[in-house]
């Protein structure tokens, strides 16, 4: 009986990983967009913090390092990080 149980469960982890598989397969493309719009936002949050770093002795206005500015960051790119410090320091 144990057997058996457990080559039910062998079963189901394989039909689950063809599952994830094929899944991954038909959707590749939004995979592609999103794993390069959560690249762009960690590479954007991570100039935005050493760029506040490197300004706050300056008297330089920062941005927050939150997920909005990370959205913004990682759909617009370098135009968005420009963007989120024009406007703090206009604001």
């Amino acid at each position: 009986m144990i057997a058996f149980i457990e080559s039910l469960n062998i079963i189901a982890i394989f039909i689950a990983i063809c599952a994830v598989a094929m899944v991954a397969l038909v959707f590749r493309r939004q995979v592609k967009k999103v794993s390069f719009v959560v690249l762009n936002s960690v590479v954007g949050l991570a100039a935005a913090f050493l760029i506040n770093f490197a300004a706050a002795p300056l008297g330089f206005v920062g941005i927050g390092i939150n997920f909005v500015n990370a959205l913004v960051i990682g759909v617009l790119g370098i135009p968005g990080l420009v963007t989120l410090y024009a406007a703090a320091w206009l604001l």
